[in-house]
């Protein structure tokens, strides 16, 4: 970008030079036309430096290329000012018509791009919103309404305190969800972990000792999406401890490596096999919504181990430096 700037005020200055010693008078030779043109190839120079500084856009190499016959004709206009071969100014011409039309077109392309870009955006934005409600759908089926309202209505008659406990962590369960619909941005871990511990809580007053929690909750000071983590324990209790007779055990860790934040969910119940479909193509439950929404709002990803009859081991595993917690938060 700059190179070609340099290109022509180092020409200027050795015209100056050979009128200095008196080998050729360049400057008498160069007409206002020629000057004209000089002065639009400074703009266009300056302008496109400007874009790909500032703007930040991945420009550089097609600004170069638009440059390259202005260029290469601009030198034949700056040999043709000593040789005087043609008219003053024509292979300036020439040169900014070729780097208007090139320019054009790349012009063109990027605005094409960008408007795909936009659209995709708008689309992923769309799908989201539509993953969140669908999600906070799934939370909230029928039967576990069911259940643990009938287990609160139980607990009416036996343990009043016990009772109003459930009730409590019924009420921030589903406030919680419904918070989710309106949070478009990333959560403190800790609210998301208060969420889990709310839906545990119901859970563990229906299954009793058949479901056996162990918390190592080593590193809290990061965000994620909401609802990525409570589907996951959800499928490990609904579709895997509680298959079997015995229950089982659901370990909730979280801790740093390597400059990622890894939150880890173990269970110890039936497994599933990771590559089988479902009928609508996903490969488990809710596992390929939080997969995308973790790489499309924090960079993270998802790992997913399991053995069937063993259990199943899944990671989250998230950027540290994107995803620190925002003092400001206030949700």
């Amino acid at each position: 970008m700059y190179g070609a700037l340099g290109v022509l005020l180092a020409a200027m200055l050795v015209g100056a030079v050979f009128q200095m010693k008196g080998i050729q008078d360049w400057f008498g030779n160069i007409d206002s036309f020629s000057m004209l043109d000089i002065a639009v190839a400074l703009v266009l120079i300056f302008c496109l430096s400007y874009e790909v500084r500032v703007l930040k856009k991945r420009s550089l190499i097609t600004s170069l290329q638009a440059l390259l016959p202005l260029g290469v004709l601009g030198i034949l206009e700056i040999l043709n000012g000593f040789a005087q071969w043609l008219e003053a100014g024509i292979f300036f011409g020439m040169g900014l018509i070729f780097f208007a039309v090139l320019e054009g077109l790349f012009i063109l392309l990027r605005i094409r791009r960008s408007m795909e870009n936009e659209k995709r955006a708008l689309e992923l934005e769309k799908e989201l919103s539509q993953s969140r409600i669908s999600i906070m759908l799934s939370q909230i089926q029928p039967h576990f309404l069911y259940n643990s309202l009938v287990g609160i209505k139980q607990l009416c008659d036996t343990d009043p305190q016990r009772a109003s406990d459930a009730l409590e962590h019924f009420s921030y369960y589903l406030r919680g969800n419904l918070d989710s619909l309106s949070n478009t941005g990333l959560i403190p871990f800790e609210k998301e972990l208060d969420h889990i511990e709310d839906y545990l809580y119901l859970e563990k007053m229906r299954y009793g000792e058949r479901l056996r929690i162990r918390w190592e909750i080593g590193y809290q000071d990061f965000m994620l999406p909401p609802l990525t983590l409570q589907p996951i324990v959800e499928n490990a209790v609904r579709y895997g401890i509680t298959q079997k007779k015995a229950g089982g055990s659901l370990t909730i860790r979280s801790g740093q490596a390597d400059g990622s934040v890894v939150i880890t969910v173990v269970d110890d119940g039936v497994g599933f096999d990771i590559s089988e479909k479902k009928e609508d193509g996903r490969t488990h439950i809710g596992l390929e919504n939080v997969r995308d929404r973790l790489d499309a709002m924090c960079g993270g990803r998802l790992e997913v181990k399991s053995e069937i009859g063993t259990g199943t081991e899944i990671k989250l595993i998230l950027p540290q430096r994107r995803n620190r917690v925002n003092e400001n938060y206030s949700g």
